[in-house]
């Protein structure tokens, strides 16, 4: 083999050796830029996940205080008509112990 023929091997092995070195580099570098867009991804994720529960929990909570509200003007109107009732018996009841103190 002639000394021209062993530079063009060394030459076209160094290149070859250069060629893989810059792909596994790129390789590489695609890998992070993969790794931090996936990273960013679900951050985001789990920011709308939480921005999404925090509106879901303040429509729970609205809910709930229109329930309660509703249930406690139901109890204020039972306890109104109660109280109406028993003081309309305490007068029949006084009149009924004044009759029977007078009538002995």
């Amino acid at each position: 083999m002639s000394f021209e023929a062993v530079n063009m091997i060394t030459d076209a092995e160094a290149l070859a050796k250069k060629k893989i070195a810059d792909a596994e580099t790129a390789a590489k570098q695609l890998i992070a830029k993969a790794e931090e867009n996936g990273k960013a991804a679900v951050k985001a994720a789990l920011e709308k996940a939480a921005d999404e529960a925090a509106v879901l929990k303040a429509e729970s909570v609205r809910r709930s205080d229109e329930k309660t509200g509703a249930i406690l003007a139901d109890a204020e109107k039972i306890r109104s008509e109660l109280r109406e009732q028993a003081e309309a018996k305490l007068d029949e009841a006084a009149e009924l112990i004044v009759e029977r103190i007078v009538n002995g």
